[in-house]
């Protein structure tokens, strides 16, 4: 039930106006038998309250009959609608208040000791409320007070308890039921949820929680039910459950296609392996009638018919449309009648099992071939270049590797200051050009006016009689090898243009010469910039980028590879004893200080600040402060 105003209200007839007196007024309040009534101007809005109190509250010497009506009015006042509820505008902070309704139209007034009843009523109603809903509860409901007593309990916990409801109440927990639980709670103040308990035979369940009042535990409040049966059924429930994955994950660890066909005709159930035999999937077998797997040519044409006619196991070999030759056992599952309800089709594939050894053996072979490949490139690798611990850079080597194996372009990005010429010659030596020549050249350290003549080679005027004009580029000295051109974003436009030609037509010729030379080069490429922001700005072709970019390869910086750093001081620092016939070594504060270093040059700044260090220290242990001199 929710009350609302409307509903305590005391309707008016009539409201006072600014011109009448107290005569009029005092009159009309005593007619009503009203506390107050509201003050409206002329356009009917509410201006204040005239009550009995606001006119003895002016005293005696200002009762006078004329007086005007004004004079005693409350202006401070609220006004309630009639569709409010109760609890939203109780308490009342004034005696009397006026109604209005949806067009603002006073109804009636409502004084602060009906609002009061009001809500009384509301808090009577819900009492009344809460103790049927507590007595009708099906689970056996015991609350305690902080001393353990028992406050309330309903008829359902009479079941649990050793007496009535009547001689419990007042009692201590423990003498009216065995679980002593919710004192536990009033001692902790931490609620417990789903906990089990046995009594006899009998299983329960509990909920337990404190009860709360200004921040302080005053009691503790359970809740139990009877689960005996369900218990039961549950335990029942999950043997079925389990045994049912048992059954199905047998099915399905079985290499041969098991199919279920109800009595209909249709696949009520079908395991993985279905795919593999018959080359159909589990999802879609369901609900497929087996005559049209029949005509599919999925199961031997007079196979539905043999089930038709015969209530006994069938076994039968074919040739499927595939051409696999399968082997099939049908079983029947019989009913109550002794009548057919389901078969069982067990199907194997008996030519894959032979295909499948024969394969096996030369995969063995292929397998062992391979590894002793991949074992030897990885030694070859490995012996060249230092073990990376990245598994970034791992991967990367990898990819170098495989790259290794075709003749595509490459193109290495990276940071500026990392060694890309480390990758470069990992995939040359690997390569089938690894016999050829490995040729390098970084563009940015050559003038634009002479990087044509290095990359292209210069051709003499044809009457001079010397070779002094004449230079071979080093695309030709890169012939069956492979030229590695670093920094390829310095390259200018017109010699994009130049490059491309030479990738495409596998032809160059040098500069100032008409005669075009057969060159085959691999071309791998590397650069610090984005190409592409390069492309957009006209400063590099998109058609030269795309023939370079064919196989992209990113090195990462050695921020993303600090596991590499501790190797390589160890591979320096050994370089440098043999070279300088010392013993000296890096302390670990030392090595750690290296590690936690910025390496805007990469491994080549690296070795350097360690050669240095090794040339000023003289002591055989070398440590943080030695290196931080040179950081």
């Amino acid at each position: 039930m929710t009350a609302k105003v409307r509903d305590y209200m005391k309707q008016i007839d009539t409201c006072l106006r600014a011109d009448q007196v107290l005569e009029e007024a005092y009159r009309l309040l005593l007619n009503s038998q009203l506390a107050g009534l509201p003050l409206l101007d002329a356009k009917g809005e509410v201006l204040g309250m005239v009550t009995r109190e606001s006119i003895f509250k002016e005293g005696l010497d200002n009762m006078h009959p004329s007086t005007p009506i004004t004079k005693f009015l409350m202006r401070e006042f609220t006004v309630l609608d009639e569709n409010a509820k109760i609890e939203e505008v109780w308490p009342l902070n004034h005696l009397v208040c006026p109604i209005i309704n949806s067009d603002k139209k006073v109804l009636g007034i409502i004084t602060k000791q009906q609002l009061d009843q009001a809500y009384l009523d509301g808090l009577r109603y819900r009492v009344n409320l809460l103790e049927a809903t507590f007595n009708s509860a099906h689970n056996g409901i015991f609350a305690i007070d902080a001393q353990g007593y028992l406050t309330s309990m309903n008829p359902a916990a009479e079941g649990f308890a050793k007496c009535a409801k009547e001689e419990a109440i007042g009692k201590f927990l423990t003498d009216v039921v065995a679980p002593a639980g919710l004192l536990d709670i009033v001692k902790t103040g931490k609620p417990q949820y789903g906990k089990k308990f046995q009594v006899g035979r009998r299983k329960f369940i509990t909920n337990r929680t404190p009860i709360v009042q200004d921040g302080g535990v005053i009691g503790a409040v359970g809740i139990i039910q009877d689960i005996s049966e369900i218990e039961d059924v549950c335990q029942e429930l999950t043997t079925v459950k389990n045994l049912n994955n048992e059954l199905e994950t047998i099915i399905n660890l079985s290499k041969d296609a098991i199919l279920v066909i109800n009595d209909k005709g249709l696949v009520e159930k079908a395991n993985k392996s279905t795919l593999n035999v018959l080359g159909l999937a589990a999802e879609k077998l369901l609900e497929t009638d087996i005559r049209e797997l029949i005509e599919l040519g999925v199961f031997n044409s007079n196979l539905y018919t043999m089930m038709c006619e015969k209530q006994n196991t069938i076994s039968l070999t074919y040739f499927n449309f595939n051409g696999n030759k399968l082997h099939i056992l049908l079983t029947p599952v019989l009913d109550s009648r002794q009548e057919v309800s389901k078969w069982v089709i067990n199907v194997r594939d008996v030519s894959k099992v032979l295909y499948l050894q024969e394969r096996l053996e030369k995969v063995e072979q292929l397998s062992t071939s391979y590894a002793k490949e991949l074992s030897f490139l990885r030694t070859k690798v490995n012996a060249k270049f230092f073990q990376s611990q990245d598994t970034n850079m791992k991967q990367i080597l990898e990819l170098a590797l495989r790259v290794a194996q075709v003749d595509s372009t490459v193109l290495i990005h990276s940071q500026l200051g990392v060694d890309k010429e480390l990758i470069a010659r990992a995939i040359h030596d690997n390569s089938g050009y690894s016999k050829g020549a490995f040729i390098f050249i970084k563009c940015s350290e050559i003038p634009q006016d002479l990087l044509e003549v290095e990359l292209f080679g210069l051709e003499g005027s044809d009457d001079l009689d010397t070779d002094l004009y004449k230079k071979s580029g080093l695309l030709e000295l890169a012939h069956n090898g492979t030229i590695f051109i670093d920094d390829i974003e310095w390259l200018p436009l017109e010699l994009q243009v130049k490059l491309l030609k030479v990738i495409q037509d596998g032809e160059v010729s040098r500069v100032g010469g008409a005669r075009r030379q057969r060159v085959n080069a691999r071309v791998i490429a590397a650069t610090n910039t984005d190409l592409q922001d390069r492309i957009r700005t006209g400063k590099f072709r998109h058609d030269l980028y795309y023939r370079l970019n064919v196989i992209p390869i990113f090195i990462p910086t050695f921020e993303e590879k600090k596991e590499d750093i501790l190797k390589m001081v160890q591979a320096f620092q050994k370089k440098l004893n043999n070279k300088m016939g010392v013993t000296k070594k890096f302390s670990a504060t030392a090595v750690e200080s290296l590690i936690e270093r910025t390496w805007h040059g990469e491994a080549l700044q690296l070795e350097r600040i360690i050669e240095d260090i090794y040339q000023h220290c003289t002591s055989e242990i070398i440590g943080e402060d030695d290196v931080e001199k040179f950081l």
